[in-house]
């Protein structure tokens, strides 16, 4: 991820007022470290923030405050160094989808926009979530988890409280991004022109891109789950959360990429109907100079008819899903390897 951060660059397309998310993933990128480094020294004030916290009603001893810790502290800065992940692979996507847009398309304008968001949608955004996050402090699901963990929560109300408000800022304009960039993928792919099944690599762009932010948003419902599985497993609202990641990221992987995967399916079934009448035209052929017993050309029309056969075969199997095999195959791995490590560790626990 560090060395996919790196190699972008500083962005040469941007917003005249760029949102502070944008502005943050360019001065990143203009900084003399790596950008993964600076996002590892931005988790730093968020851990020591979280250990104080966790410490202030913990059980001493409690072997959960390490992971817990890590989680609670890294958070905050996962869904920044998420945003300049995305946005290198956003960047690489577009470059490959290029040549699917119409001759005189304003391409830097189409790729500042898959690129960068409205400023006033990000603090809309970034107060909407911290509103909603400073909400969930005071559930009774959360305290109740709070005393499964050791923890007193009375003790961490006000603190909590403030981390959850700074938090949902943070992942409030990480999720309107996300989603603002599915969207215009799903409008450059109402614009692709010259899209062709039989030779999908700019129709396929955008899958890598879908995949990495699924996994993204997938790995940080698994994370927590994966603190104290037989805690998180008795509250009715984590497991709904954890099943709700699964199936965001499900979405979030395919749904941006229906819009294509029609129109390469239109195409496909184009140039069938084109195979199959020249197919019909080359067979009627056959049938006239059989019934009048001309079969002077007979090798040359038969090796036609074959190839015509041929061309409707690979064409029938010419797949029309906008994603490559190993694109698909690396999302269904890490959305089901934590679920099935998970239950084949319940399982030997049982066993042993």
């Amino acid at each position: 991820m560090g060395e996919a951060i790196a190699a972008i660059g500083v962005p040469q397309v941007r917003r005249s007022r760029a949102s502070w998310p944008d502005a943050l993933i360019v001065g990143v990128c203009r900084l003399p470290v790596p950008a993964w480094l600076f996002y590892l020294l931005l988790a730093g004030p968020p851990l020591a923030y979280s250990y104080w916290i966790w410490t202030a009603g913990a059980i001493p001893g409690s072997a959960l405050r390490v992971p817990v810790v890590i989680l609670f502290g890294a958070q905050l800065a996962y869904p920044l160094a998420g945003a300049h992940w995305l946005d290198a692979a956003a960047a690489r996507a577009f470059a490959r989808f290029r040549p699917l847009l119409p001759l005189g398309a304003d391409t830097a304008a189409l790729e500042r926009e898959l690129r960068s968001v409205p400023p006033a949608g990000a603090w809309i955004a970034m107060a909407v979530f911290a509103v909603v996050f400073m909400a969930t402090v005071g559930s009774a699901d959360t305290e109740r988890q709070f005393t499964q963990l050791g923890l007193s929560f009375a003790s961490v109300r006000i603190p909590m409280t403030v981390y959850f408000v700074v938090l949902g800022a943070i992942w409030g304009p990480f999720v309107y991004r996300a989603f603002h960039q599915l969207r215009v993928i799903g409008r450059l792919h109402a614009m692709a022109v010259g899209v062709d099944p039989l030779r999908p690599a700019a129709a396929h762009a955008f899958s890598g891109f879908t995949m990495r932010l699924a996994i993204l948003l997938a790995a940080y419902g698994y994370a927590w789950f994966g603190i104290d599985p037989s805690v998180q497993s008795q509250s009715a609202v984590t497991i709904a959360f954890d099943l709700g990641y699964i199936a965001l990221a499900i979405a979030v992987f395919a749904l941006p990429l229906w819009g294509m995967h029609r129109r390469l399916a239109t195409e496909r079934e184009a140039m069938l109907e084109a195979a199959n009448m020249r197919f019909e035209a080359a067979t009627a052929e056959l049938h006239v100079r059989v019934d009048e017993m001309d079969l002077s050309d007979a090798d040359a029309l038969n090796k036609t008819i074959a190839s015509l056969v041929a061309e409707r075969d690979v064409l029938h199997h010419t797949p029309t899903w906008p994603w490559q095999a190993a694109t698909l195959n690396t999302f269904l791995t890490a959305l089901a390897a934590p679920i099935v490590l998970f239950f084949v560790t319940r399982a030997l626990e049982r066993l042993l």
